[in-house]
């Protein structure tokens, strides 16, 4: 898939090249495991979306990112099944590749700066995915 990316392929071609490789007509390398977890087209673009726009990244502040994060989460059931509910079937397909914030974490830590001062530092980790990524690990 990279390689094909490299090249410019679009999201259809990668997913074709990988279902052809993966599924059940792709001889030895055939993989009922990794084919039932191919990213289907559609994430394969906002991916290929969001690493074109690396490098643009406008928060700079945990403050911002808390607030950028907040917009995004998706804490009860109710938030998740209300994430598509009354869209139209290809509103619903895009909503549901859009990044949701799962959880938040922060951590306060003191470290040593160049001076050999201690500073007080805060980290924040963020546990994501989408809608489409927790339906694939859903066990039926």
């Amino acid at each position: 898939g990279l390689r094909l990316w490299a090249q410019g392929k679009g999201p259809e071609y990668i997913f074709t090249a990988l279902a052809a490789t993966y599924g059940p007509n792709g001889g030895l390398r055939s993989d009922p495991g990794k084919f039932s977890r191919l990213p289907t087209p559609g994430i394969i673009k906002v991916y290929k979306a969001s690493r074109a726009r690396a490098g643009t990244w406008d928060i700079k502040s945990l403050t911002e990112l808390k607030e950028w994060a907040t917009d995004k989460m998706c804490i009860l059931a109710e938030d998740y099944d209300n994430l598509t509910a009354g869209m139209a079937l290809e509103e619903a397909a895009h909503a549901a590749d859009k990044l949701l914030v799962l959880g938040t974490f922060e951590r306060d830590f003191i470290e040593e700066n160049e001076d050999k001062a201690l500073e007080e530092k805060t980290t924040m980790s963020l546990i994501f995915s989408s809608k489409r990524g927790l339906e694939r690990l859903r066990v039926f």
